[in-house]
């Protein structure tokens, strides 16, 4: 059995990577399993290379280093899965942020989910200081539905099996499956890649939707099986409206949402078209308030976003106004 590994890295800090690689070296692996990590550096400004040299090969653990021109995690990630197709024989992908550490069990209990006929595996994580469980602030068990967390497979003591899908509505509607815990089928995954458009949020989300609505089977665990870490995160850096990532990370999401609209899945259309229009207008507003700083409009993001929304740049203006007096209503609601 062979499983590959593929760790996208751009970091400023030294060091993280390392822990990273030593969560895969401390796995108790299934017998008869032979790990290749492919650690992709992204044009990071600290180099991946020598964290990678300190990692010699075993008889169950090879280590890879290739480097890149800068193309966002989601190119990274695609050349990590370009390799493991020329490479041909692996039998998982499983994936690991930089910053991230899985559990010693992460592999072992992936695998022995996956080895029961499914072909996507993800668990639960945690985020210190944010959340000692995803699941418990999504409430896995609502965003699923009652009755098909009922109809589930049990696989183990923390493990359901679905069938395909029976978690489509669910993975559109909530982001689940961090990428940090998931191990699919090499077969499964095939041509599947990741969306390098949605370069500053979302390609990991847009791929996991894309293998749910291709009729992947899935399992999850409800442990707690990676532990994230504190490295770059486009995500949590730009939590901030003043953030100076954060227009870029809302048109990401924005034109995933543009994507989703394209879907001809019924069942969760109008919750999509909801989530798109509250983005668009925070979008819109955030980037029409740069303007009116005097700070550079972001022309790389908007412009893919034009491709689908020629007169999104003459939205833009009334899209600003609504979400002002929206937010005025707010506080004098608040207030009274």
């Amino acid at each position: 059995m062979k499983i590959a590994v593929i760790i996208p890295f751009y970091q400023n800090e030294p060091g993280i990577l390392a822990r990273s690689l030593d969560s895969v070296l401390r796995q108790d692996l299934p017998d008869g399993a032979r790990v290749e990590v492919i650690v992709v550096d992204d044009a990071s400004p600290v180099p991946a290379r020598d964290e990678v040299a300190r990692h010699a090969d075993t008889d169950r653990i090879a280590w890879r280093h290739v480097r890149q021109d800068n193309g966002g995690p989601g190119a990274a990630r695609n050349t990590g899965l370009d390799i493991v197709a020329a490479d041909g024989g692996f039998d998982y992908v499983a994936f690991l942020d930089s910053d991230d550490e899985w559990t010693r069990d992460h592999l072992r209990n992936a695998v022995n989910a996956l080895e029961q006929g499914y072909d996507f595996y993800f668990s639960d994580h945690s985020r210190p200081g944010v959340f000692d469980s995803h699941f418990a602030e999504v409430d896995i068990v609502s965003v699923v539905g009652r009755e098909a967390w009922n109809r589930a497979t049990r696989l183990g003591p923390f493990t359901r099996g679905f069938a395909p899908h029976a978690l489509d509505h669910a993975m559109l509607r909530q982001y689940l499956s961090q990428s940090s815990t998931v191990v699919m089928r090499q077969a499964t995954q095939g041509q599947h890649r990741f969306d390098t458009e949605l370069r500053h949020a979302g390609e990991d989300r847009m791929m996991w939707i894309t293998a749910a609505l291709s009729g992947a089977r899935i399992c999850l665990s409800t442990r707690s099986e990676i532990v994230c870490g504190r490295g770059l995160n486009m995500f949590f850096e730009t939590a901030s409206w003043d953030s100076p990532g954060i227009v870029k990370r809302l048109g990401s999401q924005l034109l995933r949402g543009q994507k989703l609209m394209q879907l001809d899945h019924d069942a969760s259309r109008q919750w999509i078209a909801r989530d798109f229009r509250k983005n668009r207008r925070l979008y819109s507003y955030l980037a029409v308030r740069n303007l009116l700083k005097g700070k550079a409009s972001d022309l790389a993001t908007l412009r893919p976003l034009m491709k689908r929304d020629p007169l999104l740049p003459l939205r833009m203006p009334f899209l600003f106004a609504s979400f002002l007096l929206s937010e005025r209503r707010k506080t004098r609601t608040a207030a009274q």
